[in-house]
């Protein structure tokens, strides 16, 4: 009975069933982190956790620097919160660079080549300057340094790993850089006992019920490092046994009511992406339909907590044109639901 109330207690824990903030980083201090490579359908994942939000209040909070985008956690695009950032990179920049030198070893780029990089980059982007990665890279070229080949990605993410860059003022629809201490202050440094503790409380409030592999997964952390971070809060969260998986909810009061409403959700949300094991949400059937083995998640129809299908958006100048993809034939009514929650994500790009 109760693997038929998880997806309705996490469309309630990750905000989608009901939004209980109002600013975009209270969201990401609740969520922690929302995985972000695709940069457009990230602002939505935010925004629909919001009431009444748009894009425009999105890339605000993006471009003031209360939200930002960086490598965290797993070696691709999160946006967190600025209050967050500085611990949880503390917590996950180790196992991160460790992926990071298999990826430089691939292409041979040397330790002595990124720091020279990363000197460079200082540099260049010193006094508040926001610079597109070309721009970085056309300046690092002129100064015999190879940016071919995935070089120019690794460098900049092992510049991120260091705590000396992060995202930048959007220029027109260019993605910028700029320096971390420039954009965010200085935070009160925690122990790693402190950190792991806080990232399981906050993955648990947001994301249970889950599993040690889901935290595992989305926290990057190795099993042994997830459980300890787990038994550091154990005593505020209460064990769910379904079949032969084991579930963590974080305790509290709440009475989480079925939500039959439809969702639509990005491509890559954190309501699919964020778990080791996805069936509880969809149909193993239907699973190839909504993500690949090459790890491409496309955007979803939910329906009383299940994906019933998938949806597309195409933008071609100032024209938008959305188109659903059902896995099952689908009713009038659901339909008409479907068009409704098309109308609120052309709200929200107007």
């Amino acid at each position: 009975m109760y693997r038929n109330i998880i997806p309705h207690h996490r469309l309630h824990k990750q905000q989608i069933a009901q939004q209980q903030f109002q600013k975009p980083n209270e969201l990401l201090n609740w969520m922690g982190a929302m995985q972000a490579q695709d940069y457009e359908m990230s602002k939505w994942a935010v925004a629909l956790r919001l009431p009444n939000a748009n894009e425009n209040k999105i890339e605000t909070a993006l471009n003031n620097g209360e939200l930002i985008r960086t490598h965290i956690l797993r070696p691709t695009w999160h946006i967190v919160s600025a209050e967050n950032l500085r611990w949880m990179m503390d917590l996950s920049a180790p196992q991160l660079t460790k992926t990071l030198n298999s990826y430089c070893k691939q292409v041979g780029l040397g330790a002595k080549t990124l720091v020279k990089a990363e000197k460079i980059i200082l540099k260049v982007l010193a006094k508040n300057n926001h610079c597109t990665r070309d721009e970085i890279m056309s300046v690092l070229q002129k100064e015999k340094i190879n940016t071919t080949d995935l070089r120019s990605a690794h460098i900049m993410f092992h510049a991120e790993l260091n705590g000396v860059v992060c995202n930048g003022i959007r220029k027109g629809k260019d993605i910028t850089y700029a320096l971390l201490d420039e954009r965010i202050p200085q935070t009160k440094k925690i122990n790693r006992e402190e950190a792991l503790a806080k990232l399981a409380t906050i993955y648990f409030q947001s994301h249970s019920p889950a599993t040690l592999k889901d935290f595992s997964w989305w926290s990057g952390l190795n099993q042994t490092d997830a459980k300890k971070a787990i038994d550091f809060i154990s005593k505020n969260l209460e064990q769910i046994e379904v079949g032969e998986q084991t579930y963590f909810v974080l305790q509290s009061n709440e009475k989480i009511k079925p939500n039959s409403e439809i969702h639509l959700l990005p491509a890559f949300d954190e309501y699919i992406i964020s778990y080791n094991h996805r069936l509880d949400v969809v149909d193993k059937n239907n699973a190839p339909k909504v993500f690949t083995n090459n790890g491409i998640f496309k955007p979803m129809i939910v329906q009383d907590g299940k994906i019933i299908g998938t949806w597309k958006r195409t933008i071609t100048g100032k024209k938008l044109k959305t188109e659903v993809f059902p896995f099952e034939k689908i009713s009038k009514q659901t339909e008409t639901e479907i068009e409704r929650k098309m109308e609120e994500f052309r709200k929200y790009l107007a």
